[in-house]
């Protein structure tokens, strides 16, 4: 991989192969997270070893006019949207509606992000020096959906008025987690050459459980190419467009939920997922089971099946059918804790168990392509 001091001229070149090839992983985003060696070739918003479209601003009142014109336009098209937050937020959590975090900007300038308010307050304490943890109960009834929806990221287009952030970059980071990044993933310093965005390439295409050296990694090749408005605007159009089908899922989600025994359940509305053309394969002592995954959490997984099984540990994969004929499958073990009829004239068994992965190879992918809670729908 050769690289010079210029940032500008700063391109990865392929030298070796690596023991994967392009073919083999089906999106960039599993692709980044597979290669431990120089990226070859890769598709979508990449040509060659070069980014089509990336971070580095060549001309500052170009991309100044571009963005703030840009988030005007928007801001005065969503007004009420705005307003229909405010007053629901108002009608349903105490305190302030919108969420003032400090933020690394570009040359590690710290500015202040704004959003949607979707965490109670005791949010601060467990966030100080980390993400938040899984299963914290902290988010707000309408917070829940507004992070499913990424309507919380709205009031940033204020940001983008102020100068402070771009639409398409790195998105940024609290200063108490710099640290514990930079450790993780050296190259991680090169997205303090350019400002902060409302939508980056690693954040649209991959999940949070991908490791931060992966991202880092495509984040740093975005932030050597120079910014292409025309494909720019493309896919920002494309994240509005993945957005506004979020949005009409998480509505039709909850009202879903308000008519579904598990309403109350906290735990479970959060990070419910109920993916598409999917199943699960138990291997028992003799046979292997196929059964209709029905919905998946980020611990728990329920299916139906025609016959019994029996409560205990078994080995199991995940199958989920794609688009082009590809198919995506994780193994995992699940412990099978309930066993209930479906319902009265309904044939079926519903199984309800715990389940664990046994690599972060296997947790992106459940996050992909199970959860899908990568902006891109896969």
């Amino acid at each position: 991989m050769l690289q010079t001091d210029n940032p500008r001229e700063n391109h990865f070149q392929v030298v070796s192969a690596p023991t994967i090839s392009p073919n083999s992983c089906a999106t960039l985003g599993e692709f980044a997270f597979a290669a431990s060696r120089p990226l070859p070739r890769p598709r979508g918003l990449l040509s060659g070893a070069e980014l089509r479209a990336g971070y580095l601003v060549e001309n500052e009142a170009l991309d100044a006019i571009y963005n703030r014109t840009l988030a005007a336009m928007l801001l005065i098209m969503i007004s009420p949207i705005f307003l229909v937050i405010c007053v629901l937020m108002k009608l349903t959590t105490p305190g302030p509606v919108l969420y003032r975090g400090a933020r690394l900007g570009r040359g590690r300038k710290v500015f202040h992000m704004l959003k949607f308010r979707t965490l109670a307050t005791e949010a601060a304490r467990l966030t100080r020096d980390r993400t938040l943890p899984r299963h914290n109960l902290c988010e707000t009834p309408l917070g829940t959906y507004l992070r499913k929806s990424r309507l919380d990221e709205l009031p940033q287009l204020l940001n983008i008025l102020r100068g402070e952030m771009v639409f398409y970059g790195p998105r940024p980071i609290r200063p108490e987690v710099e640290d514990h990044y930079m450790s993780a993933a050296p190259s991680y310093a090169l997205r303090f050459v350019v400002r902060p965005g409302l939508i980056g390439l690693a954040q649209a295409r991959l999940t949070h459980e991908t490791p931060k050296a992966a991202r880092a990694r495509l984040t740093a090749m975005c932030c050597r190419a120079p910014v292409n408005y025309p494909r720019q605007t493309v896919f920002i159009t494309w994240i509005g467009l993945c957005v506004l089908w979020r949005t009409l899922t998480a509505i039709g989600d909850a009202l879903g939920d308000l008519a579904s025994p598990i309403h109350g359940h906290k735990w479970l509305r959060s990070g419910f997922s109920r993916p598409s053309a999917s199943r699960i394969e138990i291997i028992t002592d003799n046979e292997t089971r196929v059964a209709v995954l029905s919905g998946i959490s980020d611990e728990i997984v329920q299916f139906v099946s025609p016959r019994r099984l029996a409560p205990r540990r078994y080995s199991a994969e995940l199958v989920r059918q794609r688009r082009r004929h590809r198919i995506a499958r994780v193994p995992v073990t699940i412990n099978l804790q309930i066993v209930t009829p479906v319902g009265v004239g309904q044939p079926g068994v519903a199984h309800y168990a715990a389940y664990r992965v046994n690599s972060d190879y296997s947790r992106y992918m459940i996050e992909r392509y199970f959860l899908r809670s990568a902006v891109v729908p896969s």
